[in-house]
This record gives structure tokens, C-alpha cells and sequence, in this order.
């Protein structure tokens, strides 16, 4: 796919690249950074989540799922709850795409 970038230039996207937007997109807000910071020392629940960063159970879900989305956030099941955690290969992986993107050494 090709899209016109704000020079008037084409910009080929593979899926790779719309791989690496997603993650960029979901590290685009102050909220869901609080939340990566939040489940980077162990796996906490929505709850928990919210009442961390200070956010409604229903507004942390769904900043919660645009991570889990991305690949930042693995998932577990224990009874009822759900417990996400900073998935920290995925997070390293971005990491080192963004430098390389970058081109930072």
C-alpha cells in the first residue's frame, strides 16, 4: 500500500511497518505509558490498573486493550480476573525497531 506523505511523496507501507505504527500510536499517550509503568513490575488486573493510574475501570480497559493490541501487554486468567503484564521481549523488540528507524546507534 502507498500513501502520500506531507511532502507529496509516495511512502510504502508493509506490514512491518503498520506493525511498528501500532506500537508508536499505542505509546502516544501519557495514560497508557502510566500503564506500561504500572504492570512492569508483575501482572495486575484492570482494577488494579485503574485505581493506579486513576482512571475509571472502563476507560483502563480500553487503554489496557489498545497495549494488549499492540503486543506490549501479555495476558492471564486466574478465576474471574484477568492479569496483564509488560510483555518485556515485545517491549525490547520496539525498542530497538524505533533506533533503528531511527537510525540511532
Amino acid at each position: 500500500m502507498t500513501q502520500k506523505g506531507n511532502a507529496g511523496k509516495e511512502l510504502q507501507y508493509d506490514s512491518d511497518m503498520r506493525t511498528f505504527e501500532m506500537k508508536l500510536k499505542a505509546m502516544g499517550s501519557l495514560v497508557r505509558i502510566n500503564i506500561l509503568k504500572s504492570v512492569s513490575n508483575g501482572p495486575k488486573s484492570v482494577l488494579e490498573i485503574s485505581q493506579e493510574v486513576g482512571l475509571s475501570q472502563p476507560s483502563s480497559s480500553s487503554q489496557v486493550n489498545i497495549l494488549w493490541s499492540a503486543g506490549f501487554l501479555s495476558k492471564s486468567k486466574e478465576g474471574k480476573f484477568v492479569y496483564y503484564e509488560l510483555d518485556k521481549s515485545t517491549f525490547k523488540t520496539f525498542q530497538q525497531e524505533l533506533s533503528n528507524y531511527l537510525k540511532l546507534k
